[in-house]
């Protein structure tokens, strides 16, 4: 039986979103993979989630879709004003490792999974054991799979990164039994003095330390850039554990 879902409450107030600089906070657009490594099932777990994703892009089998980053999928969770505790089952913080794309069995849809080294349970209503030290795997829709022609296709999200590997996250995710799977429903990538959501992603022109001179007049492209959230991390995190604490 699925665990009672973590409930609480942390506004986001519209001046607490800044944009972030796009060499030290770039959204992800997912793990990687080639049309082979992509399809591989290597387990019950691997078939069972291949399983749960059919027909979540609803578009066409990816050999049939245009090879462009034009083929967004829907949020993978409603967008809230706070942080979706009421969504999610298991609140963590934890060290972001290797990252995988694979295609659902109809092929459909690309998903990116992760793997993450939990460092704190902050709270757990799922009916999995996690501490310290346990290591999760963490799905999200969305990827860049290189195509047998040699083309990429990029899907996910418009509004959501993914996970930057060697990165410290808090998470919130909820359990799929059906995949036997971790969902990632919100994350928060943590950094000192700063912290980004990865639910908060807008294209914004290049600044930063380092970019190349390239005369005057001239515009740099835009990029996907993840938002910072606006408090320091210790401020957040001692939200986070009152909220989904309840103290």
């Amino acid at each position: 039986m699925r665990g009672k879902p973590i409930i609480g409450t942390m506004l986001i107030t519209a001046g607490a979103v800044f944009p972030a600089d796009v060499w030290g906070r770039a959204a992800s657009q997912g793990a990687t993979a080639t049309y082979d490594q992509a399809i591989v099932v290597d387990s019950p777990q691997r078939a069972a989630r291949a399983r749960m994703f059919n027909g979540y892009s609803k578009q066409l089998p990816v050999l049939h879709q245009t090879p462009s980053a034009g083929g967004t999928y829907p949020d993978s969770f409603a967008r809230l004003e706070r942080i979706p505790y009421e969504l999610a089952d298991l609140a963590v913080i934890a060290d972001v490792g290797p990252g995988k794309a694979y295609l659902s069995q109809d092929q459909t849809t690309l998903y990116s999974e992760y793997s993450f080294k939990v460092t704190e349970v902050v709270a757990n209503r799922s009916p999995k054991s996690v501490a310290a030290g346990t290591k999760l795997e963490v799905d999200r829709p969305g990827g860049v799979l290189r195509l047998p022609s040699g083309q990429f296709l990029i899907r996910g999200s418009k509004n959501e990164s993914m996970p930057r590997q060697l990165h410290h996250y808090a998470l919130l995710l909820r359990y799929a039994a059906a995949g036997d799977a971790w969902m990632l429903v919100s994350g928060y990538e943590l950094n000192g003095d700063r912290v980004y959501t990865l639910e908060s992603v807008r294209e914004a022109p290049m600044v930063g330390k380092g970019l190349p001179d390239i005369g005057r007049g001239a515009v740099l492209p835009s990029t996907s850039q993840l938002n910072e959230y606006g408090v320091t991390e210790e401020s957040f995190l001692n939200e986070l554990r009152r909220a989904v604490i309840g103290k």
